[in-house]
């Protein structure tokens, strides 16, 4: 694995890491001590990944955030730019601030791009 900075203050592309299946002990660590020292971490390629993966991955960085969409275990949510909710335009959102405990990251994962940029 490789971690190749993308601006001298912010952000990481990490390299080499097997997205659907790595996972080792030190692979973990080594995230983790990238994401302190540069707050974000880009994972290129490698394919489309269940939410539940999406999840234990997120989980290595902390506890996931308070909201539970289905009131069964189901911390992710989905948003499609051809939906309502996913083409609005967001003049300002807080992505959970306002909890007693403020979320420490949030994992996004880009499934379909569209083809000019969009706000987030």
């Amino acid at each position: 694995m490789h971690l190749r900075p993308l601006h001298p203050d912010f952000g990481v592309e990490v390299i080499g890491f097997d997205i659907r299946h790595g996972g080792s002990a030190a692979e973990v660590t080594e995230l983790q001590a990238a994401y302190q020292r540069y707050a974000m971490l880009l994972f290129r390629g490698g394919g489309r990944i269940s939410p539940e993966r999406q999840v234990e991955i997120a989980s290595w960085f902390g506890p996931p955030g308070p909201i539970d969409n289905s009131g069964e275990g189901d911390f992710v949510s989905v948003l499609h730019n051809r939906d309502a909710a996913g083409s609005l335009i967001l003049p300002f959102h807080s992505d959970l601030t306002y909890t007693d405990c403020p979320i420490k990251a949030i994992c996004l994962q880009a499934i379909e791009l569209p083809e000019r940029p969009t706000s987030t």
